[in-house]
């Protein structure tokens, strides 16, 4: 089931957007375990996690694309897609951001968040 979905909210991504397995293979190879071994972390320690993240990910793609839109706070009185109504629960935004500061203390200014969601 969770695979279905997945593959679901991968086809919202739409043009160049697609995903590509060893994408960072050469600018920072050990990204993609780094990821998967902190998600399977979080997910042990909380099992709702997966379904928390999964969903995070159909809202991040299902408006112009998988570009990681979903994680921005509010500015400048612009209500973004976090709060949205439409967006209602979205939840554990803090998984990418503490993967995302694994991330840069092995490889600086190389992963973005969309990729890592």
């Amino acid at each position: 089931m969770v695979l279905i979905l997945w593959g679901s909210c991968c086809l919202f991504a739409g043009g160049n957007g697609e995903l590509v397995l060893h994408f960072y293979k050469k600018s920072c190879p050990s990204a993609e375990m780094l990821v998967k071994e902190e998600m399977k972390r979080k997910m042990l320690s909380d099992i709702s996690s997966a379904a928390t993240i999964l969903r995070l990910a159909f809202h991040d793609c299902q408006v112009d694309g998988c570009d990681g839109s979903i994680l921005l706070g509010n500015s400048n009185g612009i209500t973004t897609e976090t709060l949205s109504d439409k967006n209602f629960g979205i939840r554990k935004v803090d998984i990418i951001n503490e993967i995302k500061g694994s991330l840069e203390k092995i490889c600086p200014e190389t992963v973005s968040c969309a990729d890592i969601i």
